[in-house]
């Protein structure tokens, strides 16, 4: 189970830091503004959604930043524009800086799914155990609860009469009866 620390995030609120912005120093997020000033001057003639501004952009290869050891062209985000011209706003700059934010989140969202089960070893268990739950789940709907309701109780114990069988079980009381002891302490 993953388990935050109480009041991080009302912490991170109230000085002003996003999970965005933890993330961003944790991938070694290097900005290059000369770069985006350049895609910046294209806005002046061209709505960064428009078809053109990505005729000119699409031949820019400055870095226009650097995260998690892979530079970031401005080829890139213009085609990132093109794919995704997801904004609210009407004046090109700023929606080209929200469309930004947004490629940045894509980003970092990738690498964090990348590293998932490297930064959170657990999660590897975590996905078992609900894979486990489902299957569990699935056969007892199949040996039990499709059954007519006067049935079912009839029909859970010739199944686990059946799995004890299959699979037998033997329990080490005295070490119950040690760990029940540790554990009251």
């Amino acid at each position: 189970m993953i388990r935050r620390r109480p009041g991080l995030a009302r912490w991170r609120r109230e000085n002003g830091i996003s999970n965005i912005t933890v993330r961003l120093k944790e991938y070694g997020y290097c900005f290059y503004p000369e770069a985006y000033a350049e895609l910046q001057a294209l806005c002046n003639d061209y709505f960064p959604s428009d078809p053109a501004f990505y005729e000119k952009a699409k031949d820019m290869n400055k870095t226009l930043f650097h995260l998690n050891g892979t530079d970031f062209p401005q080829s890139e985000f213009a085609y990132y524009i093109q794919r995704c011209p997801f904004s609210t706003k009407s004046y090109a700059g700023d929606f080209m800086q929200e469309v930004y934010d947004l490629f940045i989140r894509d980003i970092v969202t990738t690498a964090e799914r990348k590293n998932l089960t490297t930064k959170h070893p657990e999660f590897d268990l975590l996905m078992k155990e609900y894979r486990d739950g489902i299957l569990l789940f699935d056969i007892s709907n199949k040996e039990v609860w499709n059954k007519p309701m006067d049935q079912q109780a009839k029909a859970e114990a010739e199944w686990i009469e059946q799995l004890n069988r299959k699979y037998p079980v033997t329990i080490n009381w005295k070490l119950v009866k040690k760990v029940s002891k540790m554990t009251k302490k």
